[in-house]
């Protein structure tokens, strides 16, 4: 579990961000919770998988990662409260398997099409999507995007997209 701050400083909610624009988002929502790393930092919208041990981490690992996209972030005071605050413990993520339409400001700055495939980013950028290589089938694909980057209602870029999860091919 990530270690609870002593002072929070929470962002306005709108600077990062995630929401789900359209799909079931009803009780029964493809959401998975799990703990959080004690090493994780990230921010909502960004996109997490499990590490070995069942914990949240933020990015991938390997091009066979099951993509989420976090529902909150691990500074966010509904996960990470002041000392003595009841919040923490578990998150919950949004599955890339699970028919809905979403955006997210965690993404690579960049000029995104409808049907251009995103993928995981890397390095300095990890925990944000980018657009998918030519030789797309030999990396992680984790969205198709639908309306490209859009302003929310903040007047924040964002970008829309359908969650897929198209594992890479090993090649030997």
């Amino acid at each position: 579990m990530a270690t609870l701050l002593n002072n929070v400083t929470p962002e306005q909610y709108y600077t990062h961000n995630l929401q789900v624009v359209s799909g079931n988002i009803g009780d029964h929502a493809l959401q998975f919770k799990a703990s959080v790393d004690s090493a994780a930092v990230f921010y909502r919208g960004m996109l997490i998988t499990l590490n070995s041990s069942g914990n949240f981490i933020k990015g991938i690992t390997t091009e066979h990662d099951m993509p989420m996209w976090a529902v909150t972030g691990t500074t966010d005071f509904d996960f990470n409260g002041d000392v003595g605050n009841t919040s923490g413990g578990t998150m919950a993520a949004w599955v890339a398997t699970g028919g809905i339409e979403m955006f997210t400001t965690e993404y690579v700055s960049g000029s995104y099409a409808p049907n251009d495939m995103l993928c995981p980013a890397t390095a300095g950028d990890a925990g944000k999507v980018k657009e998918a290589a030519a030789a797309y089938s030999l990396k992680l694909v984790c969205g198709v995007v639908s309306k490209g980057v859009v302003a929310d209602i903040y007047n924040v870029n964002t970008i829309q997209f359908w969650p897929v999860y198209i594992p890479g091919v090993v090649t030997s």
